[in-house]
């Protein structure tokens, strides 16, 4: 699982199903919020480092992102 480091999410997606929530990684594309128990609490810190303009650094699973740093 590689890790994407000093990221930019300039968008995130969500609807009302279960677990479907989606930021897009300036430069790389969408990744889905990773949908095995986390997918709440990554797309807080996604909203957080969106709205704030920081950076992240996020350990992906193919086009999942499941582990996720703001700074």
């Amino acid at each position: 699982m590689p890790w994407q480091n000093g990221k930019k999410l300039t968008a995130l997606w969500a609807n009302n199903e279960a677990n479907n929530a989606w930021a897009w990684v300036d430069g790389i594309g969408w990744r889905k919020c990773d949908w095995r128990n986390n997918t709440t609490n990554l797309l807080i810190l996604a909203a957080h480092a969106k709205e704030n303009d920081r950076f992240v650094d996020f350990n992906e699973d193919g086009e999942l992102m499941v582990e996720m740093y703001v700074w």
